[in-house]
């Protein structure tokens, strides 16, 4: 009876393990079916809505007028800027507010920024594919593409060859080179506009002697990556229209929706033409705006520079060198202008934060907040000549802090910038740009109350501070503005 009992149950045992491998085999036969069934209907939706939209594209299309790019300030900047009366130390004292000694300075440990390594392309890139190698701001990369991105667009330029190549494009294995060049962005900290350059390496890279045929292939990724991108084209002449979160500055542009669609060559260059044939409507799903937002620096490749500044403050004269990235100066040259709180809220490169907390924390330790301001100011006063934009590039271009490190001149925005870069690192004070009408200044808010000119802004006063005014104190007005109410540029205190 004991033997057929545990006959019995060794034979149930068994039956159970069967049962349940053959039910997880049919789970997974299931899934995998499921799983099948789901990609296919992605797929089918995908080829829909691509068709759906090519056959829009072969219909949609109306004239429009451009705008003329527009200036931020109409005012011209003064080609030569007043000095202050040198006054003796002991009248630009100020109450001691708060020592600097025993304000926390930012830490930070004096490495060399790692070079960017390209990484092994993943298993899941297109096989066969065509690799496409490039060079992207001193970093060697490589990208393997569907081989049917060569296909030329062709002479012709109207709405229907136009519709006739987005349907060719969408039917390409575009996705993983999609994703790989999202990969490159992400490790190489890349903001949209980055990201955008680093398209247009790639678009180069394949059609080198086609411009018509890199638009469109930058229209055609920018869409599938979720950017509000567009097209328009005027006689043989295919242009890329992009809308950004800030304004651009002397890029013509027309206005669909509320939206502001720029045209846009990421080499810098300007198109003349006044009028092109666009579309009302969008991609399904790109909804995004692009940004010249720049929160973190880009890890491109380190050329370290170094340039030798030197002033005076009282009977003390200082010298030393600042480092700064050479590459990083090449990446904002290829920048729009836009607004200026885009350049005052930037980063610089590790070598040129290094340098300036190394060389400048000394000099200010043990210092009132307001003497360290004084300092600071008389620093970026003297240790930088000035020219105007306009005298030095025959242009308006404002500076990111990095680049008033490179260029032998500056002027009032470009030492604005600077300066609030320096108070915001090493004093830890909350600042504010003032912008007058052909001058931009800026002002701090400091622990107490300090004599001078000062603007109230969210309840707080900030005493105005001049990087441009020579010699001048923290509270001293240029005579130019004296009479004038700027307008208040927020920053934030990160």
């Amino acid at each position: 009876m004991k033997t057929i009992t545990k006959t019995l149950c060794f034979t149930l045992f068994i039956l159970l393990i069967v049962f349940f491998t053959t039910s997880k085999s049919h789970a997974q036969e299931d899934y995998q079916a499921w799983l099948k069934k789901q990609q296919e209907s992605f797929q089918q939706f995908k080829e829909k809505r691509d068709q759906e939209f090519a056959e829009f594209l072969e219909k949609q299309w109306r004239n429009m007028g451009l705008q003329e790019g527009v200036t931020r300030d109409q005012k011209p900047k003064p080609l030569t800027i007043p000095e202050a009366e040198k006054l003796p130390p002991r009248k630009i004292e100020f109450p001691d507010l708060k020592i600097i000694k025993n304000i926390p300075l930012p830490k930070y440990v004096p490495l060399e920024i790692p070079e960017f390594k390209e990484e092994p392309l993943p298993p899941v890139d297109i096989e066969p594919g065509k690799t496409i190698s490039f060079d992207y701001f001193g970093v060697a990369l490589t990208v393997r593409a569907d081989k049917g991105f060569s296909s030329r667009f062709g002479q012709k330029v109207d709405n229907k060859a136009i519709s006739q190549h987005w349907q060719r494009l969408s039917n390409l294995d575009y996705e993983k080179l999609l994703l790989r060049v999202r990969f490159l962005k992400e490790q190489m900290q890349l903001n949209d506009w980055g990201y955008g350059l680093l398209l247009d390496a790639i678009a180069a890279e394949i059609y080198p002697t086609s411009q018509n045929d890199r638009n469109l292939f930058l229209w055609f990724m920018l869409s599938k990556a979720g950017y509000q991108a567009k097209i328009g084209y005027h006689e043989d002449h295919i242009y890329l229209l992009l809308p950004f979160e800030n304004p651009l500055y002397g890029k013509r542009n027309f206005t669909i929706d509320d939206t502001k669609f720029y045209l846009i060559d990421f080499k810098g260059r300007s198109a003349k033409v006044k009028s092109l044939f666009t579309y009302d409507g969008r991609y399904p799903g790109a909804e995004q705006l692009m940004s010249l937002k720049l929160t973190v620096v880009p890890n491109i490749r380190s050329q370290v520079a170094s340039r030798k500044l030197s002033f005076s403050y009282g009977a003390a004269k200082h010298t030393f060198s600042i480092k700064y990235n050479e590459t990083l100066v090449k990446f904002f040259a290829r920048y729009p202008q836009t607004s200026l709180e885009v350049y005052f809220e930037a980063p610089v490169s590790p070598h040129a934060r290094y340098s300036f907390l190394n060389s400048l924390k000394p000099i200010l330790a043990g210092k009132s907040e307001t003497e360290a301001a004084n300092i600071l100011l008389c620093f970026v006063q003297n240790a930088f000549q000035y020219k105007t934009d306009g005298d030095q590039f025959g242009r308006e271009k404002y500076f990111f802090a990095e680049e008033t490190l490179f260029y032998p001149y500056s002027d009032c925005e470009d030492r604005s910038i600077l300066f609030t870069y320096l108070v915001k690192n090493l004093l830890d004070l909350e600042v504010i740009g003032l912008n007058y009408p052909g001058h931009i200044a800026t002002a701090v808010h400091f622990n107490g109350e300090v004599e001078g000119d000062y603007v109230m802004h969210g309840n707080k006063r900030f005493v105005i501070c001049d990087p441009t005014y020579i010699n001048a104190v923290i509270g001293m007005k240029m005579p130019s503005v004296k009479k004038a109410k700027p307008g208040v540029i927020f920053l934030s205190m990160k």
